[in-house]
């Protein structure tokens, strides 16, 4: 982590938590992926890259619902893809998972991560 940390293949991370008490997972509707698409959009991104899961069009449909809401230009894309197809996703798995862990592996990665959480 250390390593990566001082060589990131990004400048930012947006880490987005939801509650999910007593439901599965990827069951929190679409306000983590509306909330990444307002953030990256004010940050300048121009693209939105979400790893592929069993909720790929409500994803989609919520980044580029959220990107309409706030009138986002169209050079801002939002994709979804399979999680061996991007380095970018691979780094964002790498930074929740240090997020998590807490302790020094969340210090190394502090400098890199916002973290938001939405209700």
């Amino acid at each position: 982590m250390a390593a990566f940390a001082r060589t990131p293949p990004i400048r930012q991370a947006l880490l987005v938590t939801a509650p999910i008490a007593g439901r599965p997972h990827r069951q929190v509707p679409g306000r983590p992926p509306a909330a990444l698409a307002v953030h990256s959009a004010e940050l300048g991104a121009r693209r939105i890259l979400v790893e592929s899961c069993a909720q790929d069009k409500q994803d989609l449909a919520a980044l580029t619902g959220a990107l309409a809401h706030i009138g986002a230009p169209p050079t801002v894309r939002a994709m979804v893809d399979h999680p061996h197809a991007h380095e970018l996703l691979w780094a964002a798995d790498l930074i929740a998972y240090a997020y998590t862990a807490g302790g020094q592996l969340r210090r190394a990665s502090d400098s890199l991560v916002t973290a938001a959480r939405v209700p």
